[in-house]
């Protein structure tokens, strides 16, 4: 299950709305055949596996990182094709939280047919590798991953507002793979009129336009021409703004408004997710600003931290902080505590992984 689990990896990113997932056959000790699912559509690693093995699948062991669909999406079945190829036992990680299959579950109905189940082989493991996927269906909206690169005393910018560039170039590009591994960007208005940045993802040689931006905007003031929109032109960009804003003509032709009402200055974050999950959004990635990583992280809505330490001391008494969040807490018990993944050098900087 290990080696599945590792395989599945290479899915991250390439099969949303999907899972990443792949499956191996075993006959007599030996694997005899490998499925990776490559994309929403396309076979599932079951099937894969299953077609690679033909006839020498009858009486051997199927091995999947997650409960194999009993249900019919863009492609049928899996326990279908497991029922018709002969396996007589099938071993997965981690149950599939999709409520089409809780309604079916396959143990039931392979079992029915005399096929042998085990489930639940590094479980942990499993659903931490599909977290995506499991936060899209226990909680209907977006799997949230916010991302920041600061200095070592918390600050974003000098004093004068400029921030290119707190981190080093390796640091920039380990931000270029969590877009590429990320569905969404979703970023604030005041980091467009600040920076500028092109949001693009940059691999190497390779650049790619973003699936999905989504950019918070209460009152419709970024720029028609910001970098974001012509180096994203195949990306369906959304403006979240005041249900009485008005936006430009040369804007609302690079955009679709979603208008909500905000209370205190907060937008509904809950509802602006999902809105997001309707429109087919399953992660995002948070970059920027203060105002918005603390809004989201007020609302409880941040699943995962990526945080960029560079070695610098900025200094600047009340500028520029990463975060905006006010302080209630009375005793430092009462601070939430993260829960540390990942720490790693990058180049000169310092990366941090951390859950909520």
């Amino acid at each position: 299950m290990a080696k599945v689990l590792q395989k599945a990896k290479q899915g991250l990113g390439k099969t949303v709305p999907n899972p990443a997932t792949a499956a191996c056959i075993v006959q007599d000790g030996k694997i005899i055949a490998w499925g990776i699912h490559q994309k929403a559509g396309l076979p599932h690693a079951e099937r894969l596996a299953l077609t690679k093995a033909g006839d020498k699948a009858k009486g051997a062991t199927l091995y999947v990182n997650l409960e194999p669909c009993t249900h019919h999406g863009r492609t049928p079945p899996c326990v279908d094709a497991i029922i018709q190829s002969g396996i007589a036992h099938v071993v997965y990680a981690a149950h599939d939280p999709n409520p089409a299959v809780r309604k079916h579950p396959a143990t039931q109905l392979l079992q029915s047919k005399g096929i042998q189940v085990t489930n639940s082989i590094l479980t942990t493991e499993a659903e931490d590798l599909n977290k995506v996927f499991y936060t899209n269906h226990r909680q209907n909206r977006p799997f949230i991953r916010l991302k920041a690169a600061m200095t070592l005393d918390g600050k974003i910018a000098l004093s004068n507002g400029k921030s290119k560039y707190l981190t080093g170039p390796e640091s920039r590009q380990k931000v270029h793979q969590l877009r590429h591994l990320t569905q969404t960007i979703l970023i604030g208005y005041k980091t467009i009129l600040a920076d500028d940045p092109k949001l693009d993802i940059r691999l190497g040689k390779k650049e790619k336009s973003l699936k999905t931006l989504i950019i918070i905007d209460p009152q419709g003031k970024t720029p028609p021409n910001s970098q974001c929109f012509t180096s994203n032109p195949q990306a369906k960009i959304y403006l979240v703004t005041d249900d009485s804003t008005t936006l430009s003509t040369q804007l609302s032709q690079k955009v679709t408004q979603w208008k909500f009402t905000r209370k205190n200055g907060q937008f509904p974050l809950d509802q602006v997710l999902k809105k997001a999950y309707q429109e087919g959004v399953c992660d995002i990635l948070i970059e920027g600003g203060p105002g918005v990583y603390s809004s989201f992280i007020q609302a409880g809505l941040v699943d995962e931290y990526h945080l960029f330490y560079a070695p610098l001391l900025m200094g600047g008494v009340g500028d520029f902080p990463v975060l905006a969040l006010p302080n209630s807490y009375q005793t430092v018990d009462e601070v939430p505590r993260l829960k540390l993944m990942e720490m790693t050098r990058v180049g000169d900087d310092v990366y941090l992984v951390l859950k909520a």
